[in-house]
């Protein structure tokens, strides 16, 4: 669906405060970033300042795009804005500032007037000021379900129609045949000699392992969330790398640094 590009929405952001060497969250911080005029799905920290991302963008007849790309102090007020196309999947910014965006088919073949997508390869890598200094043209995507970065700041990602997993430094490539279909996040433990995925189509809230020896995948096992003796029933889950943020069917909020 073609969600709004325009909300006039009051945001709050709500910043959680994380031990990760003792896997303890500590507390957390609101920001009110007052009202903006996008429609926002993802917030991500770019240095001192914030990115605020909407997923979809219109082309208009006259060349004009929605500028669904917003730069905050972290009080909302505007600094710049750009357009990262539409149909965006998933965003990460990374600690140098490069703002990394996936694409759904819509951002990748085009809707709402883009004929010319800029999402059209399925990933692109922007610099603070929107302007592209990568983007993936060796893999036919037609949408990339999943992203990540690991502590050696290479990318990974899971696309769709494939279905493999592609560790790249931009330069060289390694790729993982993982036979699971239609997962939608993972993790990279800080070794790298396992990956998490989530269970893939109608099994978003059931887990699977992959362990790796030298960048071949060696083995396979299950995993479960468990708190207190007790599998945890997940309604949201994010991954940053060997991080994870869980929340339960109690909005209960649980982290941890996979060693």
């Amino acid at each position: 669906m073609f969600v709004p590009t325009k909300s006039n929405t009051d945001y709050k952001r709500i910043v959680l405060i994380v031990d990760w060497n003792n896997n303890e969250l500590l507390g957390s911080k609101m920001y009110n970033l007052g009202i903006q005029e996008a429609n926002i799905h993802f917030i991500q920290p770019i240095g001192n300042e914030f990115l605020l991302l909407g997923a979809r963008a219109r082309f208009y007849k006259d060349g004009n795009t929605d500028k669904n790309a917003i730069i905050t102090d972290r009080y909302g007020t505007l600094i710049k804005k750009f357009c990262l196309g539409d149909g965006i999947q998933n965003c990460i910014v990374t600690l140098d500032k490069k703002i990394i965006t996936s694409y759904i088919d819509d951002g990748i073949f085009g809707n709402f007037g883009w004929d010319t997508p800029l999402g059209r390869n399925g990933i692109v890598i922007w610099d603070e000021l929107g302007q592209k200094i990568w983007e993936n043209t060796k893999y036919d995507i037609c949408d990339c379900y999943a992203i990540n970065i690991d502590d050696q700041c290479n990318l990974w990602f899971y696309y769709y129609t494939d279905f493999n997993l592609v560790k790249t430094n931009l330069i060289s490539d390694q790729v993982y045949d993982v036979n699971i279909d239609g997962a939608s996040a993972f993790l990279i433990n800080k070794k790298q000699n396992e990956i998490i995925f989530d269970g893939g189509y109608n099994k978003q809230n059931q887990f699977i392992g992959y362990s790796l020896d030298r960048d071949i995948i060696t083995g396979k096992f299950s995993f479960d969330a468990i708190y207190n003796s007790s599998r945890l029933l997940l309604q949201r889950y994010t991954f940053r790398s060997s991080k994870a943020v869980f929340m339960d069917n109690n909005n209960r909020i649980f982290c941890n640094d996979f060693l």
